[in-house]
């Protein structure tokens, strides 16, 4: 399935929001909403960014089924400057 994120600008540090939309030529907002997840950072305190990594926990909002390798590539994508790996990402599903 391809998909086209969309973010929501949140006021929170290190918390991230995006409306995922099937994608086409034309995307029609209304019709084409897949799902909506929140993806909040765990960041590492300095004295131990040397010994650990990154971590994200991905909320997923009004899906259906799993779409877990297109999400974290969605992550990976949208959020390229926390360096996360795939199976440094969470996700849970909340309908």
């Amino acid at each position: 399935m391809d998909l086209v994120a969309v973010e929501e600008i949140l006021p929170y540090k290190n918390t991230f929001s995006f409306n995922l939309y099937n994608y086409s030529e034309k995307i029609d907002l209304n019709k084409e909403l897949v799902c909506n997840i929140k993806v909040i950072i765990k960041e590492l305190e300095e004295k131990y960014k040397d010994k650990f990594e990154n971590e994200a926990i991905v909320l997923v909002y009004g899906l259906k089924s799993s779409l877990d390798d297109e999400i974290k590539e969605i992550v990976l994508d949208e959020l390229v400057e926390y360096n996360f790996k795939k199976e440094n990402i969470e996700i849970f599903y909340k309908s």
